[in-house]
């Protein structure tokens, strides 16, 4: 589905583009941007495997130890059979995104691109979008205009979301930060939970775009860290997936592989919080520019 090069290197098993249960995380830099990887994991959550895998591919596989190259940026092959939003008979995935860094236009064109069609799979009750950019920030109370969400509207709009997560508490001087972070994040897991107990599907699979926002916002990371375990336990009850992803950006973190061995100490609040997700993830792709620099063809890199 879309990426039909990728689908041949990672290997979650015969058929399968996602893995059984578990949680994902995906991280990436300024230079080398991870979200065609959101997107494919999107996508393959919603849509079964394409049986007609194209042979030639720039991707190259070594066994499980996998280093792939390939281009980062620019547009994926769209698959424009499936462009007027017929539904595929699905993997029983009901897929629940919360945009923390883009709207729902912004999925909705991408989706389109990969020859999906969200609203047809909202409609069915297969999707659901949590905008986290409208209202989260405190500074949006000086916006004049929000989105309001589709089950408030009688005539639904195509880009309206599904729900809006409220404002992040004004975090000051005075505040108690860690157990604010706490209840603010159990009312977005809350919102989860209930969104999924609506949709027509039997697995999870919940997709966050950029867990580094909360962080961003002044969330405690201990809170953050709580939240992803809640949604990580969830999700694996109901034999679901959780796909996270966030930034590794090398002057926040000077060695990414030495902040994931097991004997290295961090030495920032942001390292503590990238090897505390890997420690809670499953599988961990992580996309960077290559170490010899850019070129033409190829952007960067994925391992």
């Amino acid at each position: 589905m879309g990426y039909a090069s990728l689908n041949r290197a990672v290997d979650f098993g015969p058929g399968q583009a996602l893995p059984d249960q578990g949680t994902v995380l995906l991280t990436d830099t300024v230079g080398s941007d991870g979200s065609f990887l959101l997107h494919y994991f999107l996508a393959n959550a919603l849509q079964p495997l394409s049986q007609n895998t194209p042979t030639d591919s720039p991707v190259t596989a070594v066994g499980k130890a996998l280093h792939t190259q390939l281009r980062v940026g620019p547009t994926p092959e769209a698959r424009q059979q499936q462009s007027s939003g017929d539904l595929i008979p699905g993997n029983g995935y009901g897929v629940i995104l919360v945009g923390l860094a883009q709207i729902f236009n912004h999925y909705l064109l991408i989706a389109r691109k990969l020859g999906l069609n969200l609203n047809a799979y909202r409609d069915k009750r297969r999707f659901y979008f949590v905008d986290g950019v409208s209202r989260i920030s405190p500074m949006a109370k000086f916006r004049k205009l929000f989105p309001t969400p589709i089950s408030n509207q009688v005539t639904p709009t195509p880009t309206a979301p599904n729900a809006i997560l409220p404002p992040i508490p004004t975090l000051g001087p005075d505040t108690d930060i860690h157990s604010a972070s706490h209840t603010y994040l159990d009312t977005v897991f809350e919102l989860i939970v209930q969104g999924f107990a609506g949709m027509d599907a039997t697995r999870p699979c919940l997709v966050i775009d950029n867990l580094s926002v909360l962080w961003d916002l002044g969330l405690s990371t201990d809170a953050v860290l709580a939240f992803v375990r809640s949604c990580k336990l969830w999700a694996e009850s109901k034999r679901g997936v959780v796909v996270l992803l966030a930034h590794a950006d090398r002057p926040l973190l000077a060695n990414f592989q030495a902040a994931l061995s097991p004997t290295h100490q961090p030495s920032t609040q942001f390292e503590y919080f990238l090897k505390a997700l890997v420690h809670l993830t499953n599988f961990v792709f992580k996309v960077e520019p290559l170490s010899s620099g850019n070129s033409r063809d190829v952007h960067g890199q994925v391992s």
